[in-house]
């Protein structure tokens, strides 16, 4: 709700000032939305969840250019990847060793840990992105 629709007192000639705060945002808010008019995509975008993630530069191009040779976006690229990642942990125990290898201490009261991807995996993935770079042909993005 923008500050401009806070200040005013009527609504619909309905005088603002004397109803309940919760009644108050509720008909400033509008109308309410009609479910059954809402197409596939916009109830399919209310149930999915997102999640922002912290992603080294490395691993962002590197996920840029495996869905781009796949023609697949990014966002279902990453979740298939991480899910694949998920499952391999859960089912190989040195992973979790692997991870307790490369965690740092993080000052904050929220966690105590952050783990970090040790720095030959991203040399490596530079490697792999720089070759990638080579075979595309001149003039190709």
């Amino acid at each position: 709700m923008s500050k401009k629709n806070d200040r005013r007192t009527t609504f619909s000639g309905l005088d603002l000032k004397g109803l309940d705060n919760d009644v108050r945002q509720t008909l400033m808010q509008g109308a309410a939305p009609n479910r059954s008019a809402l197409t596939a995509k916009q109830r399919w975008d209310r149930k999915r969840k997102r999640l922002s993630f912290d992603l080294n530069q490395q691993v962002i191009e590197a996920l840029r250019l495996i869905a781009q040779e796949e023609s697949a976006s990014i966002s279902r690229l990453g979740s298939f990847l991480l899910a694949w990642a998920l499952l391999a942990y859960f089912e190989d125990p040195a992973l979790s060793q692997i991870l307790d290898d490369h965690k740092r201490p993080v000052y904050i009261s929220q966690f105590d840990w952050a783990p970090e991807p040790p720095a030959d995996w991203l040399e490596r993935l530079s490697r792999h992105l720089e070759a990638a770079r080579k075979r595309q042909k001149w003039g190709q993005t």
